[in-house]
């Protein structure tokens, strides 16, 4: 059974309404849980790729597939949490966008 965050349930204010979404698809899924799985790994790409400075895009595409097989890999260990070939899949494609569109802008801006 997941477990439930402290929260009040009638309080009307954003922040409220931010945790109570992230709540519901952390713990109970939901329709948004399969975005929330392909987007999470993006920002990390980003700044990966920052850090690494552009060169090495390769390496931060591969970092994030690592984090991915890591995380899955653990929750397997997690009581409440289950680890997923899918959520691997939708992390990684994630990841593997974000490369793709970052080196699409590159060849882009080469071309200028």
């Amino acid at each position: 059974m997941p477990r439930k965050l402290p929260y009040d349930e009638f309080s009307s204010d954003h922040a409220n309404f931010i945790k109570r979404a992230f709540h519901q698809i952390l713990y109970y899924g939901g329709p948004l849980e399969p975005i929330a799985n392909f987007l999470v790994l993006i920002p990390v790409y980003v700044i990966l790729v920052r850090f690494l400075r552009k060169s090495k895009s390769e390496i931060g595409l591969g970092t994030c597939i690592a984090l991915s097989v890591t995380a899955e890999f653990l929750q397997y260990f997690i009581p409440g949490r289950i680890s997923s070939v899918r959520d691997f899949t939708l992390n990684s494609s994630g990841a593997i966008s974000a490369y793709l569109i970052h080196k699409f802008l590159r060849a882009r801006n080469a071309n200028l």
